[in-house]
Parts: structure tokens; C-alpha cells; sequence
């Protein structure tokens, strides 16, 4: 792509002539510094926009491409820049975003990098998330259902400890940066039926679920930071040959995720404990986690069950 200078202008509608596309990739060249990678149907009328939020461009370069192949370039493009450590801005598809967060007005940074090294975090008094009556109410049948079932406490107990050992300050950052389904409606009429989910930003981090033609045992799913995984054991196929039973897959590609992720999926969940108590997947799971709270806060919180979460961090503190 070439770059044109575009500083001080208010439109780039002049680089587009009428018989120039305007459907495909384009990067910026803000500060001197920062970049940015995104797609657009009309590049002149998204370039207004940027220039509306942004302030100021500097520089611009374009790729004409047809929609259909939009998604797939921008992300390629993003990985290749985040391995070549161009400094972006961009957060959909970003491994790790770099800035002021969120997140780090709740958790210090210092204690998020000490999370991150595994030492262990404490909840000051008083932290713990009260959330509105209405939405205890609204899924307070959901789980009571769920709590009835015959699995409940050993599925309780591994919920217990992925929050403690994958989750930043839980009680603090529950609701606004992860939250839990009960009994969600994903997938509730097909064969993997889920029993809860825990989400952060726009993506899934550990779910189990169970059967729904009531076989035994339940099964599992986690997503963790592939490239902290490989650190940790060598390679992806020392992790399936430490941990027989673990099916390991990078095709689910979630967004929020970036380029370094992988699930660890396990159809028969009697080998999640050994899993979990795991330290080298422990850390690749916190890695992942907290590298998608950094993006965002969670937009799955209107479907979180305080009940669930109330148990399971109870549980977790015993």
C-alpha cells in the first residue's frame, strides 16, 4: 500500500476518483507513533469519521479489496503488524493493547504485571460487587434448576477454581469485566448443552456443559494464550501429550482473543481438575483473560447470575 500525506487535510475524497473502489483496507498513520488498521465499504466517509475522533492523520494508504475478503486481510494485517511490534491502536484482533484501560482504574497495573507472575492476589474488604436485586431475580429459577442437578457441586468447584487462579481481583472486577451465565440458551437445543459460561469483553473464556441426552460425564472448554502455553511446555503437542484427553484447537479465532490463542477442549471433563491445577495452562489461562479485560469491559453482563458467581467466589475463598 502506498502512503499518502494527508496532514491538515478535512477529506481524502480527491485520492477517489469515479472509478476508484472504495470497499477494502486501510491504515493510518496518526502521531508519528501510532498506527491503525481497519476496514471500510466506503474509505472516504470512514476516514471523516476517524478524522472526527481522532483529531488529526497524518498519513494514509489504501488496498482495494472485495468485501468478501474484508475480515480474513484485517486480521492478517493486524497479526503481522503486532509480531513485527508496529505500535497500533487497534483492540478487535490485538493480542495486546497497549494505553490507558479501563481496567486499571479497578486493578493497579503494578498488581495486574504481579497477578501475572502468579503471585497471590488479595480482595480488600469491602470489594464485593452488589448487583441490582432485578437481576438476582431474573435468573434466580436458572439457578435454582442448576443447583438441583446431580453435578452441582463438583462443576461449583471447578467453577471456583478457574476464577481463582484465572480471573484478576474476581470480586472486584464480577459483572463489569466477567460475568457467568447459568443454564445460558446457547446451543440449549443441541447436543452440547452448556451448564455456564464465563465471558470477558465479546468473547467465551471457560465453559462446561453437559450432555442433553443426560450421559455422563460433563464436558469443557477452555480458552488460554497459546504462545504463554508453548513458554510453558515446550510446545502444543507436549501440552496434549502431558494432558491425555485434551483436544487443542485454534479454529474458533475469537476476535477479542487476538493471534495467540487456543482452546483446550475436553469432551470427557474428569481430566479438567488435572487441567486446572495445571500452573503452566494456569498462567496461560490468566494471560488470556486478563488480556481481553484490558480491552474492554464484558457486553455480556445483562446475563450474568450473582447467585452463580456469589457461590462459586464463596467457594473459592473457603
Amino acid at each position: 500500500m502506498q502512503v499518502e500525506w494527508v496532514a491538515g487535510l478535512l477529506s481524502i475524497a480527491h485520492l477517489f476518483g469515479p472509478s476508484k473502489k472504495r470497499c477494502g483496507i486501510y491504515l493510518l498513520y496518526l502521531d508519528g507513533e501510532h498506527f491503525y488498521v481497519g476496514q471500510a465499504l466506503d474509505v472516504v466517509r470512514r476516514f471523516a469519521q476517524h478524522l472526527r475522533s481522532k483529531g488529526s492523520i497524518e498519513g494514509f494508504a489504501f488496498l482495494p479489496l472485495p468485501q468478501s475478503r474484508l475480515d480474513a486481510h484485517e486480521r492478517q494485517l493486524i497479526r503481522q503488524a503486532e509480531a513485527q511490534t508496529i505500535p497500533l491502536v487497534n483492540i478487535t484482533h490485538m493480542s495486546v493493547v497497549t494505553g490507558e484501560r479501563d481496567l486499571d482504574l479497578l486493578v493497579p497495573l503494578d498488581a495486574q504485571e504481579s497477578w501475572l507472575a502468579g503471585k497471590p492476589q488479595a480482595e480488600p474488604t469491602g470489594a464485593r460487587v452488589i448487583v441490582d436485586d432485578a437481576q438476582c431475580r431474573r435468573f434466580n429459577s436458572r439457578f435454582q434448576r442448576f443447583s438441583a442437578s446431580k453435578h452441582y457441586a463438583q462443576v461449583l468447584e471447578w467453577l471456583a477454581i478457574y476464577l481463582q487462579n484465572a480471573i484478576i481481583a474476581p470480586w472486584r472486577t464480577e459483572y463489569s469485566f466477567w460475568s457467568v451465565s447459568c443454564l445460558p440458551s446457547t446451543g440449549s437445543q443441541a447436543i452440547w448443552r452448556r451448564s455456564y459460561a464465563v465471558n470477558a469483553a465479546v468473547m467465551e473464556l471457560f465453559v462446561v456443559g453437559r450432555w442433553s441426552d443426560g450421559a455422563d460425564p460433563p464436558w469443557a472448554f477452555i480458552n488460554v494464550a497459546s504462545d504463554v502455553l508453548e513458554d510453558g511446555f515446550g510446545s502444543l503437542s507436549e501440552v496434549a501429550r502431558s494432558h491425555p484427553g485434551l483436544d487443542l484447537s485454534n479454529d474458533r479465532m475469537y476476535r477479542d482473543a487476538g493471534a495467540h490463542q487456543v482452546t483446550l477442549f475436553m469432551e470427557d471433563a474428569c481430566c479438567l481438575p488435572r487441567v486446572l491445577a495445571d500452573t503452566a495452562i494456569q498462567t496461560a489461562a490468566r494471560t488470556l483473560a486478563l488480556r481481553v479485560m484490558r480491552k474492554r469491559a464484558t457486553i455480556y453482563a445483562k446475563y450474568h447470575c450473582p447467585q452463580l458467581a456469589h457461590a462459586a467466589l464463596d467457594a473459592a475463598h473457603k
